[in-house]
């Protein structure tokens, strides 16, 4: 019947009794919802259970320095999931564990992972990479030493 109130841990609207499972622990957990008999005193409440399963860890390590054009593999440190989304840039998806990417832009790149346990519990997180270019290399002639054409080689970035 409406107009009854929902109580119970991982409850945050007591009315529409929306239940948030990841503001509690691995467990069971009663919620109740109570309800009065219109025109009566009487007042009725139905317990019901509920298991809370835990939540993936989901977790990413990508190499210390990525170069454009260069694969990199995107290191999957995730625990207590089955199943894997990863997003790079809002364009490339994958769903393999440790998905190998190659950016062909350099600069400040997204990269997102959702992990998924076997109980279809889901979270994720987001990281920033930066991704640099190639170095740039010129070549200028010595002609001051030696027989023949002599060549410095200078390493810019």
């Amino acid at each position: 019947p409406s107009g009854g109130w929902y109580l119970g841990n991982g409850i945050t609207d007591t009315i529409s009794g929306y239940f948030k499972p990841n503001t509690l622990s691995e467990g069971n957990y009663t919620l109740t919802y109570t309800y009065q008999l219109k025109g009566t005193r009487c007042i009725q409440r139905d317990p019901f259970k509920v298991y809370v399963r835990p939540l993936p860890k989901p977790a990413i390590q990508v190499t210390d320095s990525i170069c454009v054009h260069i694969p990199v593999e995107l290191n999957n440190r995730s625990t207590g999931a089955t199943r894997y989304r990863w997003q790079v840039d809002q364009d490339t998806n994958y769903i393999y564990p440790n998905p190998k990417h190659i950016f062909s832009d350099t600069g400040f790149h997204q990269v997102h992972l959702m992990a998924v346990s076997e109980y279809g519990c889901a979270d994720s997180i987001q990281q920033t990479l930066y991704v640099a270019g190639p170095p740039e290399v010129t070549f200028e002639k010595d002609t001051s030493n030696g027989c023949a054409m002599l060549v410095n080689i200078t390493h810019l970035l």
